[in-house]
């Protein structure tokens, strides 16, 4: 019983709860307040640059990419829930799923990425939402920025088409390596435009990576490193941080460990 509270109706219910809360304070207060009216008077609609935003919306941008890596990475395990082989059709609630599938805990075989999933994972992050980002940062049109909202749409078109040029059956040695690449990238990202902008964005996906931890010592350790590399760092960091160790323990890390010891 505990276990079915802890894995299942306590990340459904916090999840749920502070997606609905988080709407409601930024939106809602600023309605109430009279802060959306007075926004509305002193900043119209209009076509010239915006200069003073743009850092932070590419810190935004680049936080996000820790997130948007994990869906397709996640989908890519050889086993892997049925419900998480589609990415871009959950969108925001593929980390809950993620959760409430039990995929946060995996043998060594079920979290095998192969070469050709792991590299078409890596260029569906590359192509799909590196590149249409960057894109509406520095073209500033609205035909770009209208086309990145189908960024997920994007992102699967270039992992189907990447695996139908290098399939699995041609390319089956493990992918790990490629897979620490990409959330290295992101860390990257994530870290340089954060302490560019020095400021911190919050994201429910930092609450998400307590499931990650397999017991009670993890879970603190993961909620001290979040806190502090969310400041430093900025929270996109972190959640690469955080899913750098996890693929490390999933390829039989602690096993290599204690046999060298």
């Amino acid at each position: 019983m505990s276990t079915l509270v802890l894995r299942t109706l306590l990340p459904a219910l916090l999840f749920t709860s502070l997606a609905f809360g988080t709407k409601y304070f930024l939106f809602g207060h600023l309605v109430k307040s009279g802060g959306a009216a007075l926004l509305s008077s002193q900043c119209p609609p209009n076509p010239g640059p915006y200069s003073t935003t743009f850092p932070f919306a590419a810190d935004i941008l680049a936080s996000w990419s820790a997130s948007v890596a994990l869906t397709f990475i996640e989908a890519a395990r050889s086993g892997r829930s049925t419900v998480l082989a589609f990415p871009a059709i959950l969108g925001l609630f593929y980390q809950l799923a993620l959760i409430l599938s039990g995929h946060t805990r995996l043998d060594r075989v079920a979290a095998r990425i192969d070469q050709a999933r792991a590299e078409a994972a890596l260029f569906a992050v590359l192509g799909g939402f590196v590149l249409p980002s960057v894109l509406m940062l520095i073209l500033q049109d609205p035909v770009v920025t209208a086309a990145w909202q189908f960024f997920p749409a994007w992102m699967w078109a270039l992992q189907a088409t990447h695996i139908f040029i290098r399939p699995s059956s041609r390319h089956h040695t493990s992918g790990y390596w490629t897979v620490q690449a990409t959330f290295i990238f992101t860390f990257m990202t994530s870290a340089i435009s954060h302490v560019a902008v020095i400021g911190a964005t919050q994201d429910l996906g930092l609450f998400g990576t307590l499931w990650f931890a397999g017991n009670a010592k993890q879970v603190a350790l993961i909620a001290l490193w979040d806190v502090i590399a969310t400041v430093v760092v900025g929270p996109g960091a972190a959640v690469s941080g955080v899913l750098l160790w996890r693929e490390w323990t999933l390829n039989g890390a602690p096993e290599e460990v204690s046999k060298k010891e």
